[in-house]
């Protein structure tokens, strides 16, 4: 199995021929800014560096279309690595309006392991804290 793929190349060819030679953040930035969707590949792409995969991640949290991005994402805080979490938490919490993300990231919160990924969603909910006060994870800042 060549692994996933970008049309009729597998990404390991379309990274290679790209201006940047490898998954980079700077290659997210550009495909970020052009709302091109190829981002949320690499963010599944397996034969990426969880490192890498993370800013990616991160990334996709600038693309637009919210139906393509949260589930993508979603995924990503059930993944073994804390980095890809983290990540994940980051770019959900750009698609904060997104039906269901406010109750997934307090859910999140509640069987996070890593203090890292558990600060990224403290922020997170603290940025909207108000919007979604209900939330378990809220509450427990609001106490804290």
């Amino acid at each position: 199995m060549s692994g996933p793929s970008v049309g009729d190349q597998t990404l390991a060819e379309w990274y290679a021929t790209s201006v940047w030679g490898q998954p980079c953040r700077n290659m997210y930035r550009a495909l970020a800014d052009a709302q091109d969707h190829r981002l949320l590949d690499i963010v599944q792409d397996r034969q990426v560096a969880d490192t890498t995969r993370t800013y990616a991640a991160e990334t996709a949290g600038q693309l637009t279309d919210s139906a393509q991005v949260v589930p993508v994402l979603s995924a990503c805080l059930s993944s073994d690595s804390l980095l890809m979490r983290e990540g994940a938490v980051y770019g959900l919490s750009q698609h904060w309006h997104a039906p269901g993300v406010p109750d997934l990231l307090a859910a999140r919160f509640e069987v996070e392991q890593s203090s890292g990924v558990r600060q990224a969603i403290e922020e997170a909910l603290a940025e909207h804290g108000e919007e979604h006060a209900a939330s378990p994870a809220a509450g427990e800042l609001a106490a804290g």
